[in-house]
């Protein structure tokens, strides 16, 4: 038992030790090939709308410094990247449960995934854990934070957003940079995910007034986002209900809740398709080959925004007063 023990955990340092090296050494590339911001506007590989995010980030950054978000070194380089986004996340859920697989790493805490900075890489691990029965899925991450150990750079995957979408992009890794919980995923995630929506509408209205465009379509958005998310969660309490009724079941059930699970599934993405959203378009994404791991995320990062708007009004709307609340006294959200 002890030699099978001290193999496992050999085997598991091992793996966890290439994983932080793959990690370490992407971002040391990223860090390593930045230039300022002002050399990269003399890039005539960059386009003038490139060129353009690139002066827009300084006028968010300027916002966020102004309402005491920790975004001093934040966006004031530039990386150029080979691929397609910042990194690839792999995340992975037991086949029959809607609880995330985590993993431990230093300073960040427990976290329900494994970030690679190479799609290929990606793949391959969540091929390897399929292979152990689970559900897996590799996503793509248009940004992501060093939670202020470095100065994090622009990517050139990042500059082709619109402009609505850079500032919501800046404004959300800026908060993890701000308030961070080691170890607590769904709270950093859902407290993101509230900064980011009224601060960037915040933004645009001391930017363009109460006629503003870019609020009326954040509000737009926001509507169907929250419909969205009502429809994920719903869809995913069928799950969970689902589980819960054959977790008691022998093993000779389980395929039998495999197609229950299959066709609540496909339940769910039909009543999704019929749905009237004109901001979100789900085309591709309901073309995905879906499994647990789909709904993981609306699970984590859209709980306790009614405790994040209370909080806020309580701080008479200030954040610097309710980034102060959420680092002393942050609400429990349930990962």
């Amino acid at each position: 038992m002890l030699k099978i023990g001290c193999m496992a955990l050999c085997t598991f340092l091992c793996q966890c030790n290439l994983y932080l090296v793959q990690a370490a050494g992407g971002q040391m590339d990223i860090l390593w090939n930045r230039v300022p911001v002002s050399r990269a506007l003399q890039d005539p590989q960059l386009s003038a709308q490139e060129k353009d995010a690139l002066l827009f980030f300084e006028e968010v950054r300027a916002f966020a410094l102004r309402n005491d978000f920790l975004a001093e070194g934040m966006f004031q380089k530039f990386t150029r990247i080979d691929r397609d986004a910042a990194a690839y996340n792999v995340t992975a859920a037991p086949a029959l449960s809607l609880e995330p697989v985590t993993w431990w790493f230093p300073i960040v805490g427990r976290v329900p995934y494994l970030g690679f900075f190479d799609r290929a890489r990606a793949e391959e691990e969540a091929l390897e854990l399929s292979r152990t029965g689970l559900d897996t899925r590799v996503s793509a991450v248009a940004a992501y934070s060093t939670l202020g150990w470095f100065d994090d750079p622009v990517l050139s995957t990042q500059l082709n957003c619109s402009r609505l979408c850079l500032s919501r992009l800046f404004l959300h890794e800026a908060t993890h940079a701000t308030v961070w919980i080691p170890g607590s995923v769904s709270f950093n995630e859902s407290l993101a995910s509230f900064v980011e929506e009224w601060s960037a509408r915040q933004f645009w209205l001391e930017k363009e007034g109460n006629s503003s465009p870019e609020v009326a379509r954040m509000d737009r958005v926001a509507q169907e986002m929250a419909e969205l998310t009502r429809l994920m969660q719903g869809c995913a309490r069928d799950l969970d209900a689902l589980y819960k009724k054959n977790e008691s079941l022998p093993e000779s059930a389980r395929n039998s809740a495999l197609l229950e699970k299959k066709s609540s599934i496909e339940q769910c993405k039909n009543r999704l398709s019929r749905a009237s959203f004109r901001e979100l378009n789900l085309e591709r994404w309901l073309a995905d080959d879906w499994n647990n791991t789909h709904f993981l995320s609306y699970l984590r990062y859209h709980s306790g925004t009614e405790v994040f708007h209370s909080r806020f009004l309580a701080c008479g709307s200030r954040w610097s007063c309710f980034f102060e609340e959420m680092r002393s006294r942050p609400p429990e959200i349930a990962d």
